[in-house]
């Protein structure tokens, strides 16, 4: 029997990215079977890997982000700047003719800064590969779902993101179904949202869940530790804003004695 072909993943890094956000996409590597031979499993299990072709794409020229002119946050079409300092070499560009739409299984968009609006040419990349849900599948991790948002594919969609970013998010994206602030992750056909950084993770497992076979996936959710959490938050977003209220309040004193003594 021939071998499934591999999974091909773009992950599109058009901007300075949250390092976090990135993390999940991982759990498809470990999918892999030289991976999972490193981890000792027996044939039983490594015979159902599945391999993946994952591709960091930036723009096809230097871009900056609309809500800075920092050096720093500038992106070129061989690296990418994260969060911690981190650069990202690039494998390919948004226009790789290798990349052309219809080229890609899924196309992962990791969160950048909230108020950077994307280039056309970024939404074009968007919208050519999720083509009205008869292309890619697109999973937009934290605030990855603005890219979506702006790119159209949300449209008509339930979605999710950042927590304490929904309620702002209903008003900039009128025509998602419907914003959903009461859970980690989100799928609505080929669209998967989810909220803030981690739960990218809880993303990832869900998909894999749904998409790999069993065994595996939970094999792989039981190596990397996740996929254990409830979809479904453990406090309410009234109590969530409360302690973002309190911790803000803490930090006056704190704040006016490091002003005073230094």
């Amino acid at each position: 029997m021939a071998s499934p072909s591999p999974l091909r993943i773009g992950v599109l890094l058009a901007y300075p990215v949250q390092l976090l956000d990135l993390s999940s996409v991982d759990l498809f590597a470990m999918a892999s079977k030289s991976y999972l031979s490193s981890c000792n499993l027996p044939s039983s299990i490594t015979s159902l890997a599945i391999e993946s072709e994952i591709y960091y794409i930036g723009p096809s020229t230097t871009t900056t982000s609309s809500s800075s002119s920092s050096p720093t946050n500038k992106t070129s079409a061989r690296f990418t700047t994260c969060t911690a300092n981190a650069s990202l070499q690039t494998t390919h560009h948004i226009t790789s003719p290798s990349l052309r739409p219809g080229n890609l299984d899924i196309l992962f968009i990791p969160g950048a800064d909230p108020n950077l609006i994307p280039s056309t040419d970024v939404c074009d990349f968007i919208s050519a590969h999720y083509a009205n849900g008869h292309g890619a599948t697109v999973l937009a991790v934290c605030t990855g779902v603005i890219f979506a948002g702006y790119a159209g594919v949300i449209k008509g969609k339930r979605v999710t993101g950042p927590r304490m970013l929904v309620g702002g998010l209903k008003g900039k994206f009128p025509d998602a179904k419907e914003w959903v602030s009461g859970v980690r992750w989100v799928r609505d056909g080929k669209v998967w949202t989810c909220g803030g950084i981690t739960n990218g993770n809880d993303l990832v497992a869900a998909y894999i869940r749904e998409t790999f076979p069993g065994p595996l996936a939970e094999v792989i959710c039981a190596l990397a530790d996740v996929g254990d959490r409830k979809r479904e938050y453990e406090t309410g977003l009234a109590r969530d804003t409360g302690f973002f209220v309190w911790q803000i309040f803490r930090a006056f004193p704190v704040s006016w004695w490091r002003r005073v003594w230094g």
